[in-house]
């Protein structure tokens, strides 16, 4: 595997924020309309049906798109192996969640989850294509292709809701939604690829997919079991409503901080496993990504807590304010948790699966334990449960970064060097917001003089203190600047 170089990654951030821009800016657009026009349960029953998509997700795929990406040699049996086997999955992952569907809506009480998790077979037949696509392109930071595949998605997906939400069938605009944009990205992607793969099964590359696929695998289901877990957990205990809150403030975080941060995240592998045989190299790199995160994250989430407020008005009216903590406490885990994926991804390049295990295990306890407590105490506060999660996703952080130590030799006064700055100005430059949110009652001035004095704050501060981040974006910017 080449090594990937500032230019190849500069080029690849470029196309991941067109994509952030125009494809997520347009499905963002849309999900406000569609959440002002349906209602709150709807958002409740999609939690469920989200979790279970997920899950059966990660079954189908099995660690196969780490794989593929870690690998340093790969040729055409590996891929069209990739494509038999996970087609294989998606048919058995389809017959066991259309037979089981009818129990997990009764189990629910909700009649329509049965229609709703068949209407889910359109993903698992799509998703095959779309994870050989996606890898074969991330191997080589060509993500213009997915950018345009996934525009085209997003334009014909809306185009669906709309049409479902002016015949009145708001209870299928959401999953309908997400069914036809995977159909049609996977269509587009597999349109698109050069070097078509078709499915096979060569007994030489199922033996290292499997092997090394499982590995993967298991951090991928510890991760998700949490989420799994946790959200029908919650779907059962409280009311579609509550849950329909929660659901929202996470998916809106998702969208304007997880969305931003995945810009260089989806980067991050490739380029940590091309330089998986240099130690310094890559511990360099490691250290401008953690820096990099914390200095992307931290404002932009503690900022959307201070504005939770301000931006539920603005964005969904007065029929969502009860979203507004579950909003400040989603930033919380948002904030922290890029820095446990950029270790995941990290320990992945350097097959260090074992380590992500141990640690996912150590989250997924940790997770349970808070079930538990709930009901033995019969507690019964949505906001206080969402807190738990994110005060774990804390601990969960700072025992990656405690763990990578060994891994690239990074001492605990580089990983303060590369954090600390960075929240203390995210902090200072805040304070001015607190006021501005108090004393404002009309959401969109309150919004724009808070991201005004904000940026402006954390630029000057960046500036007067020398911080290593800002003059290292700032210089490649002007690198960037000057080939052109």
């Amino acid at each position: 595997m080449k090594q990937i170089s500032k230019r190849q990654f500069s080029k690849g951030i470029m196309w991941k924020t067109v994509n952030l821009i125009l494809s997520k800016g347009l499905s963002f657009f849309a999900s406000i309309i569609i959440a002002r026009r349906i209602e709150l349960e709807h958002y409740g029953y999609m939690a469920i049906w989200s979790a279970i998509l997920s899950f059966s997700d990660v079954l189908l795929i099995g660690g196969l798109d780490t794989v593929l990406v870690q690998k340093s040699d790969i040729d055409k049996d590996d891929w069209s192996t990739g494509l038999g086997l996970i087609l294989y999955k998606s048919f058995v992952v389809s017959m066991v969640l259309w037979i089981s569907a009818p129990f997990i809506s009764k189990f629910y009480d909700i009649s329509a989850l049965t229609t709703l998790l068949r209407i889910t077979c359109i993903d698992l037949v799509s998703q095959p294509f779309i994870i050989i696509a996606v890898a074969k392109y991330t191997r080589k930071l060509d993500y213009k292709k997915i950018f345009l595949a996934d525009f085209v998605a997003t334009v014909v997906g809306g185009i669906v809701s709309f049409l479902l939400i002016f015949i009145k069938k708001n209870l299928y605009v959401l999953v309908l939604n997400n069914m036809v944009h995977q159909a049609i990205y996977a269509f587009v992607l597999f349109l698109m690829m050069e070097d078509k793969v078709l499915p096979s099964l060569n007994g030489r590359s199922l033996g290292f997919i499997l092997r090394d696929g499982t590995k993967a695998m298991s951090n991928g289901v510890l991760d998700l079991a949490v989420t799994f877990v946790s959200t029908l957990y919650i779907g059962k205990k409280w009311q579609p409503s509550e849950v329909g809150y929660n659901n929202k403030a996470q998916s809106l975080v998702q969208v304007l901080g997880v969305e931003t941060y995945n810009v260089v995240s989806a980067v991050l592998l490739p380029t940590f496993s091309s330089y998986q045989n240099e130690e310094k190299r890559l511990k360099d790199i490691s250290r401008i990504m953690i820096s990099f995160s914390t200095y992307i994250m931290f404002p932009l989430m503690f900022g959307m807590a201070v504005c939770a407020r301000h931006i539920i008005l603005f964005l969904f009216t007065e029929k969502w304010i009860q979203a507004v903590p579950f909003l400040q406490l989603s930033c919380i885990y948002y904030a922290f948790n890029p820095l446990r994926q950029l270790c995941m991804n990290l320990n992945y390049s350097n097959g260090k699966y074992k380590v992500n295990n141990i640690i996912e295990t150590l989250r997924f306890v940790f997770n349970i334990l808070i079930l538990v407590l709930f009901q033995i105490f019969e507690l019964h506060n949505l906001q206080l449960f969402v807190l738990m999660g994110s005060i774990i996703a804390v601990i969960v952080a700072i025992c990656y970064l405690l763990v990578i130590r060994s891994i690239i030799d990074y001492k605990i006064i580089e990983i303060a060097q590369d954090i600390v700055p960075n929240f203390v100005i995210s902090f200072i430059s805040l304070i001015p917001v607190m006021f501005i949110n108090r004393i404002m009652n009309n959401s969109i001035i309150a919004l724009l003089f808070s991201i005004l004095s904000a940026v402006g704050i954390y630029i000057i501060i960046s500036i007067v203190t020398r911080n290593r981040m800002f003059l290292y974006i700032l210089n490649s910017i002007k690198e960037i600047i000057g080939k052109k």
